[in-house]
């Protein structure tokens, strides 16, 4: 177990690293991966046929999977089952993704990739970790089910002050047309014949990888059930 020492000196070197490197961690992202826009944070909750927003300006001639990652907040919930419409989860499994080694390889986790040369660890990272996106599989609903369900219940009394909520800021609503939903997966990998200097370096290492996905990245590095990402539609 990580020491409160270790993590110290984690948080002290990542945010040194960070300063000193000015690079944007934030540039990587999943969406073409997946075929769809990243949602960062990822969580649980988010519900097909729903009204969300996002503090930004939409660009429509923008695709959407090019976009930054977004966090969606809530306008309005749907009643899907009024409507008469089921969501579609058939033949929509989606293939592991190796989010460790993409992140590394276009330079993100530097500041636990210096850390591991600072204390002698040898190889690249995902020698010893494992971060994957697994169980993945696509919810959706057709744009036609979408555009019946925001004409019949966007203006029903629960829902009549979405646009109010949002025009002051000049924020993009967005109703989700379909989510990937997955387990976030970080692990240590079997290596054998570590001794024990490597092995109290690599728990440093460990903890600067989960820091740096948590806060620099802003990505949870473990859960089950998580949306990682959404297509939509913009609504006005």
């Amino acid at each position: 177990m990580t020491s409160g020492f270790e993590i110290t000196r984690v948080c002290a070197f990542l945010l040194i690293s960070v300063m000193l490197s000015g690079c944007n961690p934030t540039s990587v992202t999943l969406g073409g991966e997946l075929g769809v826009r990243e949602l960062r944070p990822p969580k649980q909750g988010i519900n097909v046929g729903a009204l969300y927003y996002v503090r930004e300006n939409s660009d429509l001639n923008t695709p959407e999977i090019e976009r930054d990652p977004a966090k969606l907040e809530k306008l309005c919930e749907f009643d899907i089952s009024r409507a008469g419409i089921a969501l579609d989860t058939v033949g929509d499994e989606v293939s592991d993704v190796d989010i460790l080694q993409k992140y590394l390889a276009q330079g993100q986790l530097s500041a636990s990739s210096q850390l591991a040369a600072s204390l002698g660890v040898s190889g690249k990272l995902d020698r010893y970790f494992s971060f994957v996106l697994t169980n993945a599989r696509e919810v959706s609903i057709s744009s036609v089910d979408a555009d019946n369900i925001f004409s019949s219940q966007a203006f029903l009394e629960k829902c009549r002050g979405w646009r109010a909520n949002i025009e002051n800021n000049n924020w993009s609503a967005y109703q989700i047309t379909a989510i990937t939903i997955g387990d976030l997966v970080f692990s240590r990998n079997a290596v054998r014949n570590l001794d024990a200097t490597l092995e109290a370096n690599l728990r440093q290492v460990e903890a600067s990888i989960q820091l740096e996905l948590s806060t620099t990245l802003r990505t949870k590095f473990s859960g089950s059930g998580l949306v990682v990402g959404f297509n939509s539609i913009v609504r006005q």
